[in-house]
C-alpha cells in the first residue's frame, strides 16, 4: 500500500497555501473517508492505516473555511465520518507510540482525533493490568504479607472500580476482572488480621460500595479464621504465664473470626458451636489478659469496637463472690493479733473497693450476698480507731485518691458521731439528687442511718444532735422512694428483723403519719374527693337505672351494659375506700409509691384518682343517647344481613337510651319494617302509629300501606277490598304524606337529601298505587265503585278507553315511582316499583285479551325473580305479585268487542242502508 507518511499538516497542496477552497475540501473528504473505510475493515490494523486517517483528517481540518462550513451537505458529510472514526476507538487504543507521532507532527492540541487513542479502554486495561501485577507481587510473601503490598492491591481495586464506573466492560474483561477478585478474596486472613490496614481506610475514607476494603469474607475464610483462633489459643494455654505476642495474636485471631461472621447472614451450627466453645477456653485467660499493661496500650492505640468484648477482658471487673472473699480474709487478717500491719490495712480497703466496683452497675444483689457485705462493714467499722491510728494510711490515700467512700474516712481523726453524721447526710444527699435512684443509693442511706444510731451519742455536742434531727426530717421526705415496691419490706427481714428501727419501717402516707400532722390542705383535698365520689355516685345510680329499665323481649341488661356497670362500681369502690378507708389508703399508698410520686401529692392523687371516677361515671350517663344509637346501627346492620330477630333485640335495646321524639320515631319506623318482613303487620301497624306524634312522613306512608297489606291479604290478594273504612283511612295517611313533601318548608327540607326525599316520593307514590289495585274488580273491571277514592294529586286522563280507570290510575303511580327509583342509588329492594309497573302493564294486556310471546322470560317474571332474590325483600310485595301473576284474569275486553260486533251486524240486517253508506261504514269499521 503506498502511503503518504511524509505529509505534514503545515503543507498544502493547493496553489494559494492556506486558503482552502470547496475542490479542496471535497478530495480531502474522499480521502478521510477512503481512509476510514479502511480502518473499518481491517480487523487488526496496521499502524499506517491509523496515521493514514488520522493525516487525512488533519488534511479535512486545514481545507475547511468560512465558504466551505456554510455549505450545509459537506459538513453534515463530516460530522458522519467524525462519528464512525469514534467508533473505532478500541482498535486504536492498542497504540501506545501514536503519542510519539503526534509530537513529531507537531499536531495542534484542538485536533482530538490524535487523542483517541487514550480513551477508556486503554484506561481499563492498564488498571486491570496494575491490579494483576499487585496480586501477583503478594505471592512472594508465603507467611506474612507486608501491609505495603496489600495496601497495593486494594488501592489498585480502587483505580479499577473508578474506570469501571466510567464505561462498561466487555464480556471478556468481567470474566478477568472475576478471577482477579477471586484471588483478592484468598488474601482475607492476611486482609482481616492486618491492623495497620485499618488506619489507612480510616485515613482515605473509601465509599462504603468497596467490599475489598471491609472484607466480607465468604464461608472457608470463616473456617480459617476459626482455626486460627483456636491455633492461638492453644499457644497462649501451653505457654503459662503467657507472653503478651502470644496474647495479642489470640486477641487479633478473635477480631478475624468476628470480621469473618459479618460475611454470613447464616452461619453452620457446626462453626457456631465451634467459636462458643473457643471463647469459653478465651475467657479462662481473663486474668493473664488483665495482668498485661502492654495489651492495654494496644488497645487504646487500636480503636477497637465496643462490641469486641474480648478486648474488655485487659479491664476487667471482679466478680462480686471473689472480691467478697478477698474481702473476707483482708478482714480476717487485720483482726488477728498483735497489732496490724499498714499492708494488711490497705488490703482491707482496697478489697472493699474491690466489692463496690463488682456490684455497681448490677441489679439488686441477692438477700445472702448482701447481708454478708453489710455483715463485714460492720466488722470493718469496729477497726475504725486502728486505721485511724495509722499514719501511712493517710500517705496511701493521698497517693491513691479513691472515692469518697465511707470506709476511706475511717482514717480521718475526727469524732465517730461526726464521720457517721457525714456519710449520713452524704448519701441523703445522693438520693436526693437522683431521680430514680437504684437500689444501692436506698441502702447506703439506711445504713448510714443505722450507724449513726450505732455510735455513743452520750457524749455528742448539741450540733450532731440537731443535725441528726434535720437529716431525720429529710429522710421521712424519701419515703415514697424508699417504700417503692417491696424492697424496704425484703430488706427489714432479711437484715434486721421485726425489731429494726422506725426508718425501716418507712411508708408512704395519704394524709399524714403518727409523726406528721395533717395539714388543712390535705383535708380539703379529701374533702373535694368525698364530694366527686357522691357526685359520680349519682350518676351511677342514673345509669343504673337505665341499664335495666324493662324492656319487652329483652333481658334488662346485656354483657355490654353489665361490663359497665361493674367497672363502675369498682372504680367507685375503690376511690371511696382509698379515700375513707385506711386500707384503701394503704394501697393508694403502695400505688403512689410505685409511680415515685413525692410525699405532698398523697392527697391529691387521692383527688385526681376521685376525679377520674366521676368522669368516667358522667361520661357515661351522658353518652347514653349515642349508645341507644350504636345499638340501632348494629340493628340496621343485622336487618341488611336478614337477621330480623337479632335486629329486632337490638331496636329494644335502643330504645331504653332515646330521648328524643324524634329518635323514637325514627326507631319505631325500623322496628315496624322488621315486623313487617315478619309477617307481624298488627305490631308494625303500632309501631308506625308511633311515629304520627313526630310526625315521621315515612311512618305515615308505612301506616297507610300497612292497612292497604292488611285488607289484600283478607281477599287473597287479588280480590277487591271491601272495607271502604280501610280505603279511606289509607288514602289519609298517604294524602297527608303527599301533602307534607309538597309542602315542605326550607328549614326542614335543608334537613332532608334529594335522595332521602326522592325515596319517600317513591314510598307514597307506590302505595298509591296499592290503593288504586285493592279496589279493582278484575270480574268487572270497567264498573267504578260507587266509593271511587281519589287522588289529590290528579292524573291525566284515560287516553285509553279499553283500559279500566282504576287500573290506569295504578298503572299511572307505579310510573310515577318508578321515575322516582331511576333517579336513586341502587337499593336493596330489586328494583319494586319497576317491578309493580310491569305487572300492571301484565294485567293491562290480559284484561284487552292480548297475548304477547316472549323470546325469553317475560319481563314481570323476571322482575319477581330479581324482587325475591334480594336479601330483604318485602314477603307481601312478593306475594301480591305472585298471586297477580298466578291467578285467571279475565279477558272482559274482548268478550264486550265481541257482544258489540254481533249487536251491530244486526242492526245492519235491518237497515239496510245504501250501498255508498255501506261502503263508508265498513271503511269506517275497517280503519276503527
Amino acid at each position: 500500500m503506498d502511503m503518504k507518511l511524509n505529509f505534514h499538516p503545515g503543507q498544502h497542496t493547493s496553489e494559494n497555501p492556506g486558503v482552502g477552497t470547496k475542490v479542496d475540501f471535497e478530495r480531502s473528504l474522499k480521502r478521510y473517508a477512503k481512509a476510514l473505510s479502511n480502518l473499518e475493515k481491517a480487523l487488526e490494523p496496521a499502524l499506517e492505516e491509523i496515521l493514514e486517517v488520522f493525516l487525512a483528517r488533519d488534511e479535512v481540518e486545514r481545507d475547511r473555511t468560512s465558504e466551505v462550513e456554510s455549505k450545509g451537505n459537506a459538513i453534515a458529510k463530516l460530522i458522519e465520518l467524525d462519528l464512525r472514526l469514534k467508533a473505532q476507538s478500541d482498535k486504536l487504543a492498542e497504540y501506545e507510540n501514536l503519542a510519539e507521532w503526534k509530537e513529531n507532527l507537531n499536531i495542534p492540541a484542538a485536533h482530538w482525533w490524535w487523542n483517541l487513542n487514550n480513551a477508556q479502554t486503554s484506561l481499563l486495561k492498564q488498571a486491570l493490568n496494575a491490579y494483576q501485577h499487585a496480586l501477583s507481587k503478594t505471592k512472594q510473601y508465603p507467611e506474612r504479607i507486608p501491609t505495603e503490598k496489600l495496601l497495593d492491591v486494594l488501592l489498585s481495586r480502587d483505580r479499577l472500580e473508578e474506570v469501571l464506573n466510567e464505561q462498561k466492560p466487555e464480556r471478556s474483561k468481567i470474566a478477568e476482572i472475576i478471577t482477579l477478585d477471586e484471588q483478592l478474596k484468598a488474601l482475607g486472613v492476611a486482609l482481616t488480621r492486618d491492623r495497620r490496614l485499618e488506619d489507612w481506610k480510616h485515613h482515605l475514607k473509601p465509599p462504603n460500595s468497596s467490599w475489598w476494603w471491609d472484607f466480607t469474607n465468604p464461608l472457608p475464610l470463616l473456617r480459617q479464621t476459626i482455626e486460627q483462633y483456636e491455633k492461638a489459643i492453644a499457644t497462649v494455654e501451653s505457654n503459662q504465664p503467657p507472653e503478651c505476642p502470644q496474647l495479642l495474636e489470640m486477641l487479633q485471631a478473635r477480631d478475624a473470626v468476628e470480621k469473618a461472621k459479618k460475611g454470613n447472614s447464616v452461619l453452620p451450627i457446626e462453626d457456631i458451636v465451634t467459636i462458643i466453645r473457643l471463647d469459653n477456653r478465651l475467657k479462662k485467660q481473663a486474668n493473664a489478659i488483665a495482668v498485661s499493661k502492654m495489651l492495654t496500650e494496644w488497645k487504646q492505640g487500636l480503636e477497637i469496637p465496643s462490641s469486641y468484648w474480648w478486648w474488655e477482658l485487659t479491664d476487667p471487673k471482679p466478680l462480686p463472690n471473689q472480691a467478697i472473699d478477698r474481702y473476707e480474709k483482708a478482714l480476717v487478717k487485720l483482726e488477728e493479733p498483735p497489732q496490724p500491719s499498714s499492708a494488711e490495712l490497705l488490703e482491707v480497703l482496697l478489697a472493699r473497693d474491690a466489692v463496690e466496683v463488682a456490684e455497681s452497675g448490677q441489679k439488686q444483689p441477692p438477700m445472702e450476698r448482701l447481708a454478708k457485705i453489710i455483715a463485714l462493714d460492720d466488722r470493718l467499722r469496729k477497726q475504725a480507731k486502728v486505721i485511724a491510728d495509722d499514719n501511712l494510711l493517710d500517705e496511701w490515700k493521698a497517693s491513691l485518691k479513691p472515692a469518697d467512700n465511707w470506709w476511706w474516712r475511717l482514717t480521718d481523726e475526727r469524732s465517730p458521731i461526726e464521720q457517721a453524721l457525714e456519710r449520713y447526710e452524704k448519701a441523703l444527699i445522693a438520693l436526693e439528687e437522683t431521680r430514680n435512684p437504684a437500689w444501692d443509693l436506698v441502702l447506703e442511706v439506711l445504713l448510714a442511718r443505722d450507724e449513726v444510731e450505732e455510735v455513743d451519742k452520750t457524749s455528742a455536742p448539741e450540733k450532731s444532735v440537731r443535725q441528726i434531727v434535720e437529716l431525720d426530717r429529710r429522710l421521712k421526705k424519701q419515703r415514697f422512694v424508699i417504700a417503692r415496691g417491696n424492697q424496704l419490706a425484703a430488706w427489714r427481714n432479711s437484715l434486721k428483723g421485726e425489731d429494726a428501727n422506725w426508718w425501716w419501717h418507712l411508708k408512704p402516707t395519704l394524709v399524714g403519719g403518727d409523726d406528721e400532722p395533717v395539714s388543712l390542705f390535705d383535708w380539703v383535698w379529701t374533702a373535694a374527693a368525698v364530694g366527686f365520689l357522691g357526685a359520680a355516685a349519682a350518676f351511677m345510680t342514673t345509669t343504673t337505672q337505665t341499664f335495666f329499665q324493662q324492656v319487652e323481649g329483652v333481658p334488662a341488661a346485656d354483657a355490654l351494659q353489665n361490663g359497665a356497670l361493674i367497672a363502675q362500681g369498682a372504680a367507685l369502690l375503690a376511690g371511696a375506700g382509698g379515700a375513707l378507708t385506711k386500707n384503701g389508703q394503704k394501697t393508694i399508698e403502695n400505688v403512689l409509691a410505685s409511680l415515685r410520686l413525692p410525699p405532698q401529692w398523697n392527697s391529691r392523687a387521692a383527688f385526681g384518682f376521685s376525679c377520674l371516677v366521676f368522669l368516667g361515671a358522667y361520661s357515661i350517663n351522658d353518652n347514653l343517647p349515642k349508645l341507644g344509637k350504636w345499638y340501632q346501627y348494629r340493628g340496621n346492620h343485622l336487618v341488611r344481613q336478614g337477621e330480623l330477630l337479632q335486629a329486632l333485640e337490638n331496636y329494644r335495646q335502643a330504645s331504653k337510651f332515646l330521648e328524643t321524639a324524634e329518635a323514637e320515631a325514627e326507631l319505631s319506623l325500623a322496628v315496624g319494617k322488621v315486623y313487617e318482613q315478619l309477617g307481624q303487620l298488627d305490631k308494625a301497624q303500632i309501631e308506625y302509629e308511633k311515629g304520627l306524634e313526630a310526625e315521621n312522613t315515612e311512618s305515615i306512608i308505612r301506616l297507610g300501606r300497612v292497612i292497604l297489606l292488611q285488607g289484600l291479604q283478607q281477599v287473597n290478594w287479588t280480590g277487591k277490598m271491601e272495607s271502604v273504612e280501610q280505603l279511606r283511612q289509607a288514602e289519609i295517611y298517604l294524602e297527608l304524606a303527599w301533602n307534607r313533601l309538597r309542602t315542605l318548608g326550607e328549614n326542614e327540607a335543608n334537613q332532608i337529601s334529594v335522595p332521602a326525599q326522592r325515596q319517600l316520593l317513591k314510598e307514597v307514590s307506590l302505595n298509591y298505587g296499592l290503593l288504586y289495585w285493592a279496589q279493582v274488580d278484575f270480574e268487572s273491571p270497567y264498573e267504578e265503585p260507587e266509593n271511587l277514592l281519589i287522588q289529590s294529586e290528579q292524573a291525566s286522563e284515560n287516553p285509553d278507553p279499553r283500559v279500566p280507570y282504576l287500573v290506569f290510575r295504578a298503572y299511572e303511580s307505579f310510573r310515577r315511582a318508578a321515575q322516582y327509583e331511576e333517579n336513586l342509588p341502587a337499593t336493596a329492594d330489586g328494583g319494586k316499583a319497576k317491578c309493580y309497573l310491569e305487572l300492571a302493564g301484565y294485567v293491562q294486556e290480559k284484561l284487552n285479551g292480548q297475548t304477547r310471546l316472549y323470546a325469553h322470560t317475560p319481563p314481570y317474571r323476571a322482575c319477581y325473580d330479581r324482587l325475591i332474590a334480594q336479601p330483604g325483600y318485602d314477603l307481601y310485595d312478593g306475594a301480591l305479585v305472585w298471586h297477580t301473576i298466578n291467578s285467571d284474569i279475565p279477558a272482559i275486553k274482548a268478550e264486550i268487542n265481541e257482544s258489540e260486533e254481533q249487536e251491530n251486524e244486526d242492526l245492519a240486517i235491518t237497515q239496510l242502508p245504501e250501498p255508498a253508506q255501506v261502503q263508508v261504514q265498513a271503511t269506517e269499521s275497517a280503519s276503527e
